[in-house]
């Protein structure tokens, strides 16, 4: 099959080129986070500087739907063999593990009040294991019911408007798991497409510069209202935040998936293919997602007492703290940290295993 065309093949070996995507994203998630905490924290002089709020809306843009679509291309083997007790292990109990340490984090640091009620509530940031978790014991049963499987696309874009529309407050993660489903389907049902065509240098081209344009209108945020497509809040809350009537919030909506989705090509048409210094954090970056929420906190919680991020409103400071992210995850990602930190992030203990040794 020709080169500029979308190719059906396993892919079995290690892919660099989704490792950097990775690395990429868990970067842009992180600076995301430490941006955010910037704006809500930092006494600058003369309100927030532009560029932060701009780098702060822009990542929000595109990183979770595009962290959605590549979880679902790799949780593909997973999700075929039904490998539940795998993603319990994996997914499930690292979960638990990490949301009662981070209780306990949030009472020792003082970030938070911790009561039964918001134990039960994901933790700052962790909805995400929750929410892969859920898709990968849910999806297998999905798929069974239909005959052609890409009716799940759609069919689960028309689940999300009705949602939007006839039962939009529901507890967290409810939300999420009905928002970034469309996204994790697409990307297991894409997931033996190599996309040849994004490879070649003129999408690259367009890559970069959707991403430039994108960045533009985001500074010029009253010529287009691009801060709407960022996907920092689930779809439903707009029309309460925002002095929009219900048409309005439908066409946003529209326009926030299909960027999402778009974002997807785009994203990987700025990634090389080959291994390089940033390969190693994709391929990590489990550890850098888990242990950037704990400094998060922390740097919230000592804040409060503190004012420890005051030296930001300097914005020489402010770009310095924005960009230890990438220093930080390569801190994140080193033998010796995983080493001290796998019995919380990666645990080996086996949960079904357990259970029925305790049953019998």
């Amino acid at each position: 099959m020709a080169d500029n065309k979308l190719t059906l093949s396993p892919q079995k070996e290690r892919n660099f080129w989704f490792d950097n995507a990775k690395a990429f994203l868990i970067i842009c998630v992180f600076i995301g986070h430490i941006s955010e905490c910037l704006i809500k924290n930092v006494p600058f002089e003369n309100g927030t500087p532009l560029w932060i709020n701009s780098i702060y809306k822009f990542v929000y843009v595109f990183h979770m739907p595009v962290f959605m679509i590549i979880s679902g291309r790799f949780a593909k083997n997973r999700i075929n063999c039904n490998d539940w007790h795998t993603t319990i292990n994996k997914l499930i109990v690292p979960y638990i593990a990490i949301q009662i340490f981070m209780m306990l984090f949030y009472s020792v640091t003082g970030y938070a009040d911790v009561t039964l009620k918001s134990s039960l509530k994901p933790g700052y940031g962790l909805w995400y294991i929750l929410v892969l978790g859920i898709y990968q014991l849910v999806t297998p049963y999905i798929l069974k019911i239909f005959r052609h499987k890409w009716i799940i696309l759609p069919l689960s874009l028309v689940i999300m408007f009705v949602y939007l529309y006839v039962a939009p407050y529901m507890p967290p993660p409810i939300p999420r798991i009905i928002n970034f489903f469309p996204f994790f389907i697409f990307g297991y049902l894409t997931s033996d497409y190599k996309f040849d065509l994004i490879k070649k240098v003129p999408f690259k081209l367009l890559s970069v510069s959707f991403f430039v344009l994108l960045f533009v209108l985001i500074t010029k945020d009253s010529v287009l209202e691009v801060a709407l497509l960022t996907t920092k809040r689930v779809y439903n809350e707009y029309n309460e935040l925002l002095d929009i009537n219900q048409f309005e919030l439908f066409i946003i909506t529209i326009v926030r998936y299909l960027v999402g989705f778009v974002s997807f090509f785009f994203v990987m048409g700025i990634c090389t293919e080959k291994k390089n210094i940033f390969t190693k954090i994709g391929t990590q970056s489990t550890y850098i997602y888990i242990l950037h929420l704990f400094v998060i906190i922390g740097l919230i919680a000592f804040d409060r007492k503190y004012n420890i991020l005051d030296f930001c409103a300097n914005e020489f400071f402010a770009v310095i703290m924005i960009l230890s992210a990438i220093p930080v995850s390569f801190i994140f990602v080193s033998s010796f940290v995983r080493k001290c930190t796998g019995w919380l992030i990666t645990p080996k203990f086996d949960l079904i295993k357990f259970l029925r040794k305790t049953v019998k």
